[in-house]
């Protein structure tokens, strides 16, 4: 289960803030002009989310990526190893069961690769949640 709060700030590109937690984990996003999105995991800075999908630390090191090229699924990288994939299908509201998030899990998959993964699916689940606008 997550629960999260989404604010979106005026100004004149994309700026807001975005809360999400888990049992577990709190994860918070800092989208900055549509350019960057700062992510944090238990309140700590884990890196910061560029327009090509690439997650990099403060050395600017690629720590992960997600794939939103691919027509149905995005697979999502975590320090060279394919953790698992969103399905990018919308949904739709006539829909009484809603499709899965996640396609491809792996079942060795390590708590720092699913803390990360989790945090980019989430960031990436709520933006499809929220208006463009």
């Amino acid at each position: 289960m997550l629960a999260y709060s989404y604010k979106r700030y005026i100004s004149s590109g994309v700026n807001a803030l975005l809360y999400a937690r888990t049992a577990t984990h709190e994860y918070a996003y800092w989208v900055r002009n549509n350019k960057e999105i700062q992510i944090l995991i238990d309140n700590k800075l884990v890196g910061t989310l560029l327009k090509d999908g690439g997650l990099y630390d403060e050395r600017k090191r690629m720590i992960a990526k997600i794939n939103l090229t691919q027509p149905e699924l995005a697979p999502v990288v975590v320090r060279e190893r394919e953790v698992a994939s969103l399905v990018k299908t919308e949904v739709k509201k006539d829909n009484v069961l809603s499709p899965r998030a996640f396609q491809f899990v792996k079942s060795d998959i390590t708590e720092e690769e699913e803390k990360i993964f989790l945090a980019l699916a989430t960031l990436e689940l709520v933006q499809r949640s929220v208006p463009k606008k």
